[in-house]
């Protein structure tokens, strides 16, 4: 007989004796349950099995959870996911030195670690990213992309698309500078979902590219004025919502504007 089998203890038979292999004359001696160690080489059917550990038993992964914000005092109670800023931001963005979600990450750790938290799932897990925010949407009828941070890619663009159409109830909102991201899609693919309302964020400095004219905002900085036909923020985003007014119902071709914070 040739070892070519393992087995356990916890899958013996403790009430047998076993022959167990050695390097007697005889080749082999008997020992009972009780006697056997791990690495004994044990006759059962034909074959020798050594045998080995029980194999370690790990508790499976919580699946990790998206940190899905319930709103804060500027949004009101609408519901949002964000990412980290500047890094899903496009490469070189000159409002990165006055990001307010950039500087809320270096003063409040834990927000810091919700957007990485983000960032890590629809990295590691896209699917099980998104399937956690349509889960979200379902019980709100309003939705914020991206207090903090941008679209990362098409994909994600894409992905943002689909929710939209998968839930007609819930309104959607997201400000963006990956013009060509956005203008690609609609170039290429159709139209954006009458509930998903994307307006390019512009910045002094920056080249904004708009060819379907699709709603713009700004920010007006201490000193400036505002554009004489320019809507203005009115600083709660959850009653802008439930107004019907704002951003939320933003037409192409025109913009809105927002103090300095």
């Amino acid at each position: 007989m040739t070892t070519k089998h393992t087995i356990t203890l916890s899958a013996l038979n403790p009430d047998i004796t076993y022959s167990v292999k050695d390097n007697s004359v005889r080749g082999c001696h008997t020992a009972h349950f009780d006697e056997l160690v791990i690495g004994d080489k044990i006759a059962i059917d034909d074959y020798f099995h050594e045998i080995i550990p029980e194999p370690e038993i790990t508790e499976p992964a919580e699946p990790r959870k998206l940190s899905i914000s319930t709103g804060n005092t500027k949004m009101g109670a609408i519901p949002s996911v964000s990412l980290p800023p500047v890094i899903t931001c496009p490469s070189g963005c000159p409002c990165a030195k006055k990001c307010y979600a950039a500087k809320l990450c270096r003063i409040y750790p834990t927000v810091k670690k919700a957007y990485q938290n983000n960032l890590d799932i629809l990295t590691e897990n896209p699917t099980d990213y998104w399937q956690q925010v349509n889960q979200a949407v379902k019980t709100t009828r309003f939705f914020r992309f991206h207090v903090s941070g941008d679209i990362p890619d098409f994909t994600y663009l894409c992905n943002m698309v689909w929710t939209a159409n998968k839930n007609p109830e819930t309104h959607f909102l997201a400000f963006t500078k990956k013009y060509d991201l956005v203008n690609e899609y609609v170039r290429n693919c159709r139209e954006l979902p009458p509930n998903l309302k994307i307006i390019f964020s512009e910045w002094e400095g920056m080249e904004t590219p708009n060819p379907h004219n699709l709603p713009t905002a700004r920010v007006i900085f201490r000193g400036q004025q505002p554009e004489p036909n320019a809507k203005i923020c009115g600083g709660n985003c959850s009653e802008c919502a439930c107004q019907g007014v704002g951003c939320w119902e933003l037409k192409n071709g025109e913009t809105i504007h927002f103090y300095e914070h």
